[in-house]
This record gives structure tokens, C-alpha cells and sequence, in this order.
């Protein structure tokens, strides 16, 4: 796609954040003298600037503890692509790392809660997601959960475009527009109390993340070398699974399908769909906005669906034309780097 269509995307997308903010911002103030509304503080923000330091340390001391482990296993396998991933290959296995802790954290937080819908392990039902606006409970491990997250993404998208924005990645755009998209919805989600709509979406994010990262960092270090069955392997199946059970199925028929039924109630005059008798008086007026905000998590369910795709073409030559999967893995912003050789590893 040419970039300046991509531009017009992400400017739309951006001005679509904007517009969901306002009927966000409208509803908190129709809402903000009524007793038993539950209404976040966006002052809790703030708590993110520590998260950043935090980040940042925790990114700094595993840099510094795995750097020379990493690049030497990098050189030892790929030495013709070292300098183009040796870099690559560290923030690969730390997001790994990440992944894992942050999917560890969220199920323990939220596992067998209405944080979560059933089938991504919690208790709710898809169907009634959009109904508690402004009612759910914010508690404690959803501020620090929303905090983390958003601090983390929020990182990743400033270094992400001041670290590619020059070197004309084929990923770059859709890239950028998922961690736009990503932090936005943090913030809507958030400031909205749809705590269960973002919640769902990083948990599956932060889950399949981890199979497909643990997989690209062994298949680049090598880290079960001459073991009968390959970690590569073992991390190629979970993100069959995983990404087309959670992102090709659960985020489309359990979460956006949620938005839309409610969409579809309160355009078809159902006002009493919403939970709250305030949001009921003035549903009709919150229609546009949230409209808004299904198209834009629907944007985020293609670009999972375009995943997602790639991923079953790749297990389709390898089950069927018994081709291995490339070297350089070309789903999920992993395409070749301008210059680096497809190579396969060096064999045992």
C-alpha cells in the first residue's frame, strides 16, 4: 500500500480516538453526579511515569545481563546477518520474558472474573461486555494492571518510531497503526471503565505474543540445539493455537461481536440493554461515539485476522509441502530487514 494511503489511515485512526474520547468525556459528565457511577480518575495516568522508569530499568538490566550471551549465539548461527540482528534477537528474548510475566500477572489478576469473557478464562458474558459503562468496580489490580501496560505500550510505540521511522521497514505502517490503535484504546478503555474490553485485548495479546517471540528467539539462538524436539517447534504450534483460538476467534465473535450487538440494541431503541438508567436517558446521543469505538477495535480484529492468516499459509507449507518455515520469519512486524540474507542456520 503506498504511504500516503497509509497516512490518511493513520490520521484517521487518530481522529477516530478523538471522536471516542468526546462521547467518553460527554458520558462522564452526564454521569458524574449520579451516586452509584463508577467514574476512573484520569489522574491515575501519572502512576504510568514510574512504570516507564520501571520499565526501562528492567529492560536496561536484562540488556546488560544477556547482551554478550545473545550476540555471540547470534554470530555463531547467522554470522553473515549478524549486525542486522544481533539487536533484534536481544529484544526477542525479552520480550518473551515480558510476555510471560504480563500473561502470568493477568491471569492471576483476572482468571474466573467478569474482568474477562469465558472463553478467554474468565467468568463473563460475551453478550453483556458493553452493559456495565461506568459501573464496573476499578479495582486496585486493574489501575496497576492498565498502568503497566500502558506504560509499556506507550514505550514501545515512541522507541518503535524513533528507531524505524528512517529505515522504511515494510511493516512500519501497519505497525505504527497497531501501537497507535494500542494506546489509544488503553486510555478509552480505561477513562471509560470498560475495563474488560482492554483487559481481554492485552491478555490475548501478551499470550500469543509470547509463543510467537519464544519462537523467533530460538529459532534465531539456537536454544534447544540437538534436543529430539525442537522449542521452535513446540512455540510454532502454540501460535497456531493460540493465535487462531484467541485472535481469530474469541477477539471477532466474543468481543466484537459484543460491541455490535449493543450497538445494533441501542440503535433498534433497546435503551435498557445499558446497566445504568442515566446512560439508558441518553444512549440515543452516545450511539455516534461508540460506533466510533467499534469500528476502531474491529480495525485492530483485521489486522489480528491478517496475522492470522499468514500464520496458517506457513503451517500450510509445512504440513503439507513439507517446507520449513523460513528463516526470517515474515509475520507480525518479523519481515527481512533492508540488506539481510534469508539463510537457513548452520545444521548440527
Amino acid at each position: 500500500m503506498k504511504d500516503y494511503l497509509w497516512t490518511w489511515i493513520h490520521v484517521a485512526s487518530v481522529l477516530g480516538l478523538f471522536v471516542t474520547g468526546v462521547g467518553i468525556y460527554l458520558a462522564r459528565y452526564w454521569m458524574k453526579d449520579e451516586p452509584d457511577a463508577i467514574l476512573p480518575n484520569e489522574l491515575d495516568f501519572l502512576d504510568s511515569i514510574g512504570y516507564v522508569v520501571l520499565y526501562t530499568a528492567i529492560r536496561y538490566l536484562f540488556d546488560e545481563m544477556f547482551r554478550n550471551e545473545v550476540y555471540k549465539r547470534v554470530k555463531l548461527n547467522d554470522p553473515i546477518n549478524f549486525e542486522l540482528k544481533k539487536d533484534k534477537s536481544l529484544k526477542e528474548a525479552f520480550c518473551s520474558a515480558w510476555y510471560l510475566a504480563m500473561t502470568i500477572m493477568g491471569v492471576y489478576f483476572f482468571a474466573n472474573t467478569d474482568y474477562l469473557p469465558t472463553p478467554c478464562f474468565g467468568s463473563g458474558n460475551c453478550e453483556d461486555m458493553p452493559r456495565k459503562l461506568f459501573t464496573r468496580e476499578n479495582h486496585w489490580t486493574v489501575r496497576m494492571y492498565f498502568m503497566i501496560q500502558f506504560a509499556y505500550h506507550t514505550h514501545t510505540l515512541v522507541y518503535y518510531e524513533l528507531a524505524n521511522r528512517k529505515k522504511k521497514l515494510p511493516e512500519y505502517n501497519e505497525m505504527m497503526l497497531h501501537h497507535i490503535l494500542a494506546v489509544g484504546l488503553i486510555i478509552l478503555c480505561y477513562t471509560s471503565g470498560y475495563f474488560n474490553y482492554g483487559i481481554s485485548f492485552l491478555m490475548i495479546a501478551d499470550f500469543t505474543d509470547f509463543f510467537l517471540n519464544l519462537g523467533k528467539a530460538d529459532r534465531d539462538l539456537r536454544l534447544t540445539q540437538g534436543w529430539k524436539i525442537q522449542l521452535f517447534d513446540l512455540c510454532f504450534a502454540g501460535v497456531v493455537v493460540s493465535w487462531t483460538y484467541l485472535r481469530a476467534y474469541v477477539i471477532p465473535w466474543c468481543v466484537l461481536r459484543s460491541c455490535y450487538l449493543a450497538l445494533w440494541k441501542t440503535w433498534q431503541g433497546q435503551y435498557n440493554f445499558w446497566d445504568h438508567p442515566t446512560l439508558q436517558k441518553y444512549a440515543s446521543k452516545l450511539v455516534a461515539f461508540y460506533a466510533v469505538k467499534a469500528v476502531l477495535l474491529s480495525v485492530l480484529g483485521i489486522m489480528n485476522f491478517y496475522w492470522v492468516t499468514i500464520i496458517l499459509q506457513m503451517t500450510y507449507r509445512r504440513i503439507f509441502l513439507k517446507q520449513k518455515t523460513p528463516y526470517a520469519n515474515p509475520a507480525h512486524g518479523d519481515k527481512m530487514e533492508s540488506g539481510e540474507r534469508d539463510i537457513k542456520p548452520k545444521e548440527d
